[in-house]
């Protein structure tokens, strides 16, 4: 049964993939011709990340400034509109049950593991993970590394997300998937026993109260 959950974080705990979407856009505003080449780069490719957005169109229009300081202002912007959803959410209260019921919960996101950890903190949802994990670590290495520190086979292990990476990582190690909506209305927003019956409904939880 499974007892360790690893959660995505963007469009899975938070609906946070068009606020991501909608920042990289909001930190050129009024450079000409820096928005449509950004549209084109996330058109192309959405998983990209603010490193290769802001480098590649810095390379591509010089007048869109230095690659660093757009990246700073992405990362502010991220970091406040994030932390916002995350204190109105119900998602805390979740979390909350899911320990109280004796599983172990894991965070796995694309996000810089050092603006992850951040957010994290300020909000108070760094208590709920035995770990906080981002990049530039690859989801299937941070899999890999959570079995090996808890000593758990992949009939243990769960990953809930919204996206391919996490489907693939979840195939790598051959352990259970559960994919939500990317706007993440399966868990945010609801009450937390709805949550924890969609999880429950979908995945062979070893749900226990804890001593």
């Amino acid at each position: 049964m499974i007892s360790h959950l690893v959660f995505d974080l963007d469009g899975t705990l938070v609906p946070s993939n068009d606020v991501k979407r909608d920042a990289f856009f909001a930190c050129v505003e009024g450079i000409d011709g820096a928005g449509e080449i950004i549209a084109s780069m996330l058109d192309a490719d959405p998983t990209r990340d603010r490193y290769r957005v802001f480098g590649e169109l810095v390379a591509r229009l010089p007048a869109s400034g230095d690659a660093d300081v757009l990246i700073a202002r992405y990362s502010t912007l991220c970091h406040e509109r994030i932390v916002a959803l995350l204190k109105e959410g119900v998602t805390d209260a979740l979390l909350d049950l899911l320990r109280g019921q004796g599983l172990t919960l894991h965070l796995s996101s694309g996000t810089p593991r050092d603006a992850l950890l951040a957010m994290m903190r300020e909000t108070g949802f760094d208590r709920h993970f035995a770990d906080i994990n981002g990049s530039p670590s690859a989801k299937a290495d941070t899999l890999r590394s959570i079995m090996q520190k808890h000593g758990l086979e992949a009939s243990q292990l769960a990953v809930i997300g919204d996206g391919d990476s996490d489907a693939e990582a979840a195939t790598a190690v051959d352990c259970a998937f559960l994919r939500v909506a990317d706007d993440a209305s399966e868990l945010y927003g609801q009450p937390a026993d709805a949550g924890c019956a969609f999880l429950g409904r979908h995945l062979d939880l070893a749900s226990r109260e804890a001593a």
